[in-house]
């Protein structure tokens, strides 16, 4: 007997869902009920197949591919899934990159990148989606961290300070819109098996 689904009706835009924990967060928001848009970057391989896996439960998905290093890229995922679910209740910031250099090695390109994909992407990303959100009455926002974010690790110094940064302005997000009928917390996995 299937259990009760506890999302049934909502709609949700998982980032980074084409592999590893974003891919599984998608296909667990459909069988708890939900119609999903996934965001994928690279390859489609894996967010497509996740995509059959939510139809053939009976859910609408939809696969949609955007660069975090760009803005507008960003802004048309939202719009985008917007147009497809008729709005969003539900926001996973699960995107971003990652990568072991040691400080003095680190240049002002990589830097750049990890700062334009794991924390400016995902704010302009969830400003857009937080103004569907408003018009619908409210939703929730989740945003993936990393115990970096809160722990020291060698070669880590730019990969921590982005997850450092979500740990941040998501308290001051979750604070801000509260009142507005906008839940949002983070989560900080450790090491995952792939």
């Amino acid at each position: 007997m299937r259990t009760q689904q506890r999302l049934a009706g909502k709609r949700a835009l998982i980032t980074g869902s084409g592999t590893g924990i974003g891919r599984e967060v998608a296909l667990e928001f459909a069988r708890q009920g939900a119609d999903v848009v996934l965001h994928f970057a690279h390859s489609s391989e894996g967010a497509m197949s996740a995509v059959a896996e939510i139809e053939a439960m009976g859910h609408r998905a939809a696969a949609l591919k955007a660069n975090f290093a760009d803005v507008d890229d960003v802004v048309a995922l939202a719009d985008g899934a917007i147009d497809f679910l008729g709005g969003i209740d539900c926001l996973v910031n699960n995107a971003g990159v990652t990568f072991n250099k040691p400080f003095l090695k680190v240049t002002r390109e990589q830097f750049q990148t990890a700062y334009d994909i794991n924390i400016r992407g995902q704010f302009f990303l969830t400003q857009r989606v937080v103004e569907d959100m408003l018009v619908h009455g409210g939703g929730v926002i989740c945003n993936m961290t990393s115990v970096h974010g809160v722990a020291g690790a060698p070669e880590h110094s730019v990969y921590a300070g982005t997850k450092g940064a979500i740990i941040a302005y998501t308290r001051s997000l979750a604070v801000e819109l509260a009142h507005k009928g906008i839940r949002v917390n983070a989560i900080a996995p450790g090491m995952v098996p792939v």
